[in-house]
């Protein structure tokens, strides 16, 4: 698109397979690697133009599809269906892994603009995310997404991610879904990024596969909640 001006949130990190390693010396000759595979939920960013239109982009390496998306505006409590309604219009190329949404201006007109978004990919991991769309005095736009999730590692044989917000982090929340949803952690009235590790081997169930799923409930202190689900493996190989 020529002439527009960006205005990029990260709600989530793109999801696509990243391989960290890990060095773990052995009193034997031989060398443990562990690898980290993880797969996160789509990622989401806010473009817009100078003549005010203003694009949803979703995007994710394992593919999306229009079915796997929905997008309402929230207007007095209640929620509308902007895509069935027409109030969202797909405005994409012939690319499987991005999506593209012109959020009508009938929707973006007043001061403060909330939006609730649900976007899956084609391997099933999902975000579910309110943000805001702003109008200022000045006739510009601000976005307020709920807090992202990113940086994902290893380290001292615990996964590790950040969870960031341009303002506090009021709450979050893990779950482990291999396991019935059970509750992993809950922290509330943190700073504006917190560092999470999981004692994925003790704490978490793997599936037959060795495949770990948790579940990530964010919050900031503007009440933008997002929930976001993703799938992690860790593989080890000696040398």
């Amino acid at each position: 698109m020529n002439n527009v001006k960006e205005t990029k949130i990260m709600a989530g990190l793109m999801a696509f397979v990243i391989l960290f390693t890990m060095f773990i010396p052995t009193s034997s000759s031989a060398a443990v690697y562990k690898k980290l595979k993880y797969n996160t939920a789509p990622d989401i960013k806010v473009n817009v133009t100078k003549d005010k239109k203003a694009y949803l982009t979703i995007q994710d390496a394992n593919g999306l599809s229009t079915k796997n998306i929905k997008l309402y505006s929230i207007r007095n409590n209640k929620k509308i269906d902007l895509i069935s309604n027409g109030g969202a219009q797909y405005s994409n190329d012939t690319s499987k892994t991005k999506l593209m949404y012109l959020i009508t201006k009938e929707y973006t007109k007043e001061t403060l603009n909330q939006f609730y978004l649900i976007a899956k990919d084609n391997t099933g991991n999902e975000i579910e995310t309110y943000f805001y769309i702003r109008k200022l005095a000045d006739g510009k736009f601000k976005m307020n997404y709920a807090p992202w999730v990113n940086t994902f590692s290893l380290t001292n044989n615990k996964m590790q991610f950040n969870i960031e917000n341009g303002a506090h982090i009021k709450k979050i929340v893990i779950y482990d879904l291999n396991d019935n949803n059970r509750k992993l952690a809950e922290g509330t009235n943190t700073k504006s990024k917190a560092q999470i590790r999981l004692d994925y081997a003790n704490r978490l169930k793997a599936d037959k596969n060795g495949v770990y799923r948790i579940k990530i409930y964010t919050e900031d202190y503007q009440s933008q909640k997002a929930v976001r689900k993703m799938t992690f493996k860790v593989e080890t190989t000696t040398k």
